[in-house]
């Protein structure tokens, strides 16, 4: 950002001289009318020409690099954040967290080209304000109050265009959330039959979203018309009085011209600074979300716990001991799979896990001692999805059952890729992957890979519930 500030800062000279040096040329050399001189000062223009260019072109490349560069990282830290298993959930859609991740991080990023232009103006305005004092003062008197007040005039309009700024990325996340949860889904929605209200759920946020873009982009829009205002009033007073010197015979024809071309450009870094208080607004707003979103799922690392757990998941050791005394060991870097189509083992498995009979232990420690927030960083939840036979499982079924507690029993972490362990509890059996396994009384499931996918019994009797079609 440094090199880059600088590399704008030559464009900003150049951007100023270039006027003045055509004045200066009008005066001393096309005037009395020296060839000489006029080879000079082409030189001298040429000059500025290329500070100009060359300082615009790879400052604003290394600007943009900059601003590219930190929203990878920025990105890298909201999925990092995402997926760490210790942190704690934050409640948000996961739309919600891809607008964060996306259009979020990519206006709170916007500040750093913003900045390096931003500076580069305000050198740009000092050096017009310079020139202006240095060819006539009552026109550098005029220009110099007149630029405050302009700046006073914009700022009133900023705190609005922040806070419309700020409803509409909030608009923006609540619609690509409500949409990518309505997609996730489809298949559960169709089954129960709520489409339509899934779609005015939709079209609600989508309409919120839609209305606080209109506001944006009208504040934006009022901002802007401003900022053209004002810039044409500066220049108008600078040509006025400049004017009324030249008829006094206190300026010269090269001056003026000199004055007017800088009172041009002097247009652009005003412009440049009220914008960078835009972009400002703008990622502030988004960096809000952004740091609410990692603060909310700060970790705990340093709870208190009754018992000593290993730092390490993959070491540990998971026990669960039924209502009936039965003890089931889950040894660590071995994937576990309880299948079994006895309804009452499934009520006393599912009792254990709730933490409503029996016990859960974590190499030893009940794990309804623990502290929530630890937990997460010593356990895993496999969220296998079952695939059950539409014309088979249900609700109230055994396999659904199985496929159920499958899809949220706790497993020790790095056990993904590892064997199986099997143990039995009485009326389950157990089964290795890519095995055949009959569940129930009629059924098979080829199970493929290190995760294992229940399916249900057979019964002619049942039908599925919609969500796992």
């Amino acid at each position: 950002m440094f090199f880059s500030a600088i590399l704008l800062t030559c464009w900003a000279v150049g951007e100023t001289a270039v006027p003045a040096v055509i004045g200066l040329a009008v005066d001393e050399a096309i005037g009395p009318s020296d060839v000489g001189r006029l080879r000079l000062w082409l030189i001298v223009l040429g000059a500025a020409f290329l500070a100009q260019s060359y300082g615009f072109r790879n400052g604003t490349r290394l600007s943009w690099f900059a601003m590219n560069r930190q929203e990878h990282r920025l990105r890298g830290e909201i999925v990092r954040t995402t997926l760490d298993p210790a942190r704690r959930t934050t409640g948000r859609l996961p739309g919600e967290t891809t607008s964060l991740a996306s259009s979020d991080a990519d206006a709170a990023t916007g500040v750093l080209r913003q900045a390096s232009m931003g500076a580069a103006s305000v050198l740009g305005l000092v050096l017009c304000a310079g020139y202006l004092l240095w060819a006539d003062l009552w026109v550098g008197v005029a220009v110099l109050v007149a630029t405050p007040l302009s700046m006073v005039v914009l700022r009133l309009l900023t705190p609005h265009l922040s806070r419309t700024s700020h409803r509409q990325q909030e608009g923006i996340a609540a619609a690509g959330a409500s949409a990518a949860d309505v997609m996730q889904g489809v298949e559960v929605l169709r089954g129960i039959g709520g489409e339509y209200r899934a779609g005015r759920w939709y079209t609600r946020h989508s309409q919120d979203a839609a209305r606080a873009g209109i506001a944006s982009a009208g504040a934006s829009g009022r901002l802007e018309g401003a900022q053209v205002l004002v810039s044409g009033v500066v220049l108008l007073v600078a040509a006025g009085l400049g004017a009324w010197r030249v008829v006094e015979g206190d300026m010269t024809v090269g001056t003026l011209v000199g004055v007017l071309g800088v009172t041009t450009f002097f247009a652009g870094p005003l412009g440049t600074v009220v914008a960078f208080s835009e972009g400002y607004t703008r990622s502030a707003a988004s960096a809000r979300r952004i740091a609410g979103y990692l603060g909310a799922a700060a970790t705990t690392e340093t709870a208190e716990t009754p018992g000593k757990v290993s730092a390490d998941a993959a070491c540990a050791t998971l026990s669960l001991t039924l209502e009936d005394g039965t003890v089931v060991d889950c040894r660590a870097g071995r994937f576990t799979a309880l299948v079994s189509a006895d309804t009452a083992v499934h009520r006393r498995i599912l009792d254990t896990v709730a933490g409503e009979a029996g016990t859960l232990l974590l190499d030893g420690v009940d794990a309804r001692s623990l502290d929530p927030r630890v937990l997460p960083g010593v356990l895993r939840i496999s969220r296998t999805h079952p695939t059950c036979s539409p014309a088979r499982s249900s609700v109230t079924s055994p396999g659904w059952k199985v496929a159920h507690f499958l899809r949220h029993c706790c497993v020790p972490a790095a056990s993904m890729n590892s064997s199986t362990s099997s143990p039995t509890a009485p009326g389950t059996r157990s089964t290795a992957p890519g095995r055949t396994s009959p569940v129930g009384n009629s059924s098979a499931s080829s199970w493929h890979g290190p995760w294992p996918v229940p399916h249900a019994p057979a019964s002619s009797s049942t039908r599925p519930p919609p969500w796992t079609r």
